[in-house]
């Protein structure tokens, strides 16, 4: 189309080698266009940006939501002494707040539901007779495989939680809060979904 700035970038390119003579309009089009485009943008941003982003950061529904979940993950993690809770909190958030880690959730859920459902089509679901021998082994390899899976996860998430901290973690040591402490809470935040999911695979195959 003569209205798309591609169409003028292939005209501005082979105009000089179909003719040998360079052709300056579609040039001049691309440059007129784009500096059009960044005052207009420039203009838009300064016009509506500030008070967009004001809205959105300091909006009344905002800090209700923000403020009734931080209310529940509390309750639920009352019992917990408060350094506990406070690590436990950091951690839950931190995680979904760094879309680069539960993002990766979604390629694990994938391989998951592939997996459950190559387990559901096999004979021992559709009614097919097969030996007891058969039936006995790929139990015992659905249970191997739901492991394989299961250590995929935790070499993800659990393994390196520790290390997640970074440079923050000498913050973390020279504080009165124990090691032994920070590692349990490690440990729990990841286990306990662990053990949900493992709980799943095993109902579903």
């Amino acid at each position: 189309s003569v209205w798309l700035p591609s169409e003028w970038a292939a005209e501005a390119i082979m105009a000089p080698l179909r003719a040998r003579s360079a052709d300056w309009f579609p040039l001049l089009l691309l440059v007129s266009t784009a500096g059009g485009l960044l005052v207009v943008g420039a203009w838009l941003h300064g016009r509506y940006f500030p008070e967009g982003f004001s809205r959105a950061q300091e909006g009344a529904s905002l800090k209700e939501s923000a403020v009734r979940r931080g209310s529940v993950l509390d309750g639920v993690l009352r019992p917990l002494q408060p350094a506990t809770r406070a690590l436990v909190v950091k951690d839950i958030r931190t995680f979904f707040r760094d879309t680069t880690q539960w993002s990766q959730l979604i390629l694990l859920a994938v391989l998951v539901v592939v997996y459950v459902y190559n387990i559901r089509v096999l004979p021992l679901f559709t009614g097919v007779e097969v030996g007891f021998f058969l039936v006995n082994v790929i139990s015992f390899l659905n249970l191997g495989l739901a492991g394989f899976v299961l250590a995929a996860i935790a070499a993800r998430f659990l393994f390196p939680a520790v290390s997640l901290e970074g440079r923050t973690l000498w913050l973390l040591r020279s504080s009165p809060l124990m090691l032994r402490r920070l590692v349990w809470s490690k440990y729990w935040v990841n286990v306990i979904p662990l053990l949900v999911v493992a709980l799943a695979l095993t109902a579903g195959t």
